[in-house]
């Protein structure tokens, strides 16, 4: 048995591993292939490594075990929460500044248009609107 963790050569293309197992030796940047799994894939997420305080983490693994999810499901979810609120957030503000702006206010006066022009001039400006439409008949 090795001691000290470390893979170390044993003869020529062969390494023993700490726990005793004898694989070959392969240069790092080789694809190795499995018949059981395949050859190995380009991964397709990033790894990120991130630190809490000890009891934000405690309160992080009592979330993700009520939950029945990993702590990587955990994270998924809050980030996409976090940028859904941030988004919210961003409307909301958009919304206020419009909300704020100086409205023209209209009196009877100003419009010269009938309760019996109102229809001519909906189907008039429909096809403006949505020209891929086509107009239902009643």
């Amino acid at each position: 048995m090795l001691h000290g963790g470390q893979a170390r050569p044993l003869e020529e293309g062969v390494l023993a591993l700490p726990w005793g197992w004898m694989v070959p030796a392969v240069p790092q940047d080789t694809i190795l292939s499995s018949p059981f799994h395949g050859p190995s894939r380009a991964r397709t997420s990033r790894v990120f490594t991130i630190s809490f305080p000890e009891d934000l983490a405690a309160q992080a693994e009592e979330v993700a075990r009520q939950e029945s999810r990993n702590i990587r499901e955990l994270f998924r979810e809050a980030f996409r929460s976090y940028r859904l609120e941030r988004l919210q957030r961003k409307l909301a503000v958009m919304r206020a500044g419009v909300a704020a702006r100086p409205r023209p206010r209209y009196t009877q006066e100003d419009v010269s248009y009938t309760q019996e022009d109102v229809e001519p001039l909906v189907d008039e400006i429909r096809p403006e609107l949505s020209p891929g439409r086509k107009r239902r008949s009643i």
